[in-house]
């Protein structure tokens, strides 16, 4: 139970049990006095009884009414969270849920006023009635005040704690591509790859230098980051793609649309942690070359690649998908997912507005 429920369940529990019970009777008080004097009790209820007794016997039913509402009140609150979310329709929310407080109200008084028996009085019963009705819509608009007000004050919390786990989720998925850049393995291959060309063709030395330090600056600047722009992730995923053909030459091919990208975002390093993840998952060769294909469909990047075995497995800890879905989950109620369809491997990112 994080603290919101904790919260949550705290208030109402408190409010069931101390503060309607209280409400009740400061609403039935207030009723009492500001009604006429021909309002006013002329004999008891139960003959030989005091008339004081009415009161008593009035503020029990009131407590029992007002518990009543309340509960109905909660349910139709839980009841309606999973039809008319707050979140999505807070308008229609409001309005669905202040009707039905009017006749949940309307109906416990109803059947309170026509269960219970009435003592002898000047009043008209159906003024009574009316003011009964008056009084106790009010007290329901007044508990959904308070509920609402507990259940935005969660939603507070809940959002609060969410930040904080996106923040470190966030951090964890960036340890996770530095790590796979950083790593020693990683340094020493691209080294390696470097010292051959600074050999061989000093040209792509240059440009594969080039390419290393925008990609390495492109994680440093990023970290602090949310989201991004596509347009920049594919910028530098270009730079990491003309890398990793550097280094493994035509082993390796990356399939891109030519069309522009659309103006949307998605989370830093999300292309590079999904191109690391199928080199590193994959075996390839010149003769069968591992072909990477990225594309987009509607609202979801698609990143696929052929299943192809390594003889050897690399050291993994398994956390790079599920930790980039983590931070996928924080940021849209629409999933990272991936599939494995027949020999196909295939990644679908959401993209966000």
């Amino acid at each position: 139970m994080n603290s919101a429920e904790f919260f949550r369940k705290k208030a109402i529990v408190w409010l069931r049990f101390i503060g309607i019970p209280i409400a009740a009777i400061l609403f039935y008080l207030l009723f009492f006095w500001s009604l006429p004097d021909e309002y006013l009790y002329l004999a008891p209820l139960i003959e030989g009884w005091p008339i004081w007794t009415n009161y008593v016997l009035d503020i029990v039913v009131a407590i029992i009414g007002s518990v009543l509402i309340s509960e109905l009140i909660l349910r139709l609150m839980f009841a309606l969270e999973h039809i008319i979310s707050w979140r999505r329709h807070p308008a229609w929310r409001l309005v669905v849920q202040l009707m039905a407080t009017v006749v949940l109200s309307y109906i416990v008084v109803y059947v309170c006023y026509n269960l219970t028996p009435a003592a002898p009085s000047k009043a008209d019963p159906s003024a009574l009635f009316d003011d009964f009705v008056l009084y106790s819509v009010i007290m329901g608009l007044g508990f959904n005040g308070v509920f609402i007000g507990i259940m935005l004050f969660e939603e507070w919390i809940a959002s609060s704690l969410e930040a904080q786990e996106l923040k470190a989720q966030t951090a964890k998925a960036q340890f996770e591509a530095l790590k796979a850049q950083i790593d020693p393995h990683f340094l020493f291959n691209s080294f390696n790859t470097l010292v051959a060309l600074i050999a061989t063709d000093t040209e792509k030395a240059t440009a594969f230098v080039e390419q290393m330090s925008r990609v390495y600056r492109y994680v440093l600047e990023t970290r602090s980051q949310d989201t991004i722009p596509l347009a920049d992730e594919m910028a530098i995923a270009q730079d990491y793609i003309q890398m990793l053909k550097i280094r493994h030459g035509d082993r390796i091919h990356v399939e891109l649309p030519l069309t522009p990208w659309p103006p949307v975002l998605l989370a830093p390093m999300t292309l590079q942690l999904l191109l690391e993840n199928a080199v590193k998952h994959n075996g390839f060769s010149a003769a069968k070359p591992l072909i990477i294909t990225i594309m987009i469909d509607g609202n979801t990047l698609l990143v696929s690649n052929p299943i192809t075995p390594r003889s050897s497995k690399e050291a993994s800890t398994g956390m790079g998908l599920e930790n980039l879905s983590d931070r996928y989950h924080k940021l849209s109620p629409k999933n990272l997912t991936y599939t494995q369809d027949g020999n196909v491997f295939c990644v679908k990112v959401p993209l966000l507005a």
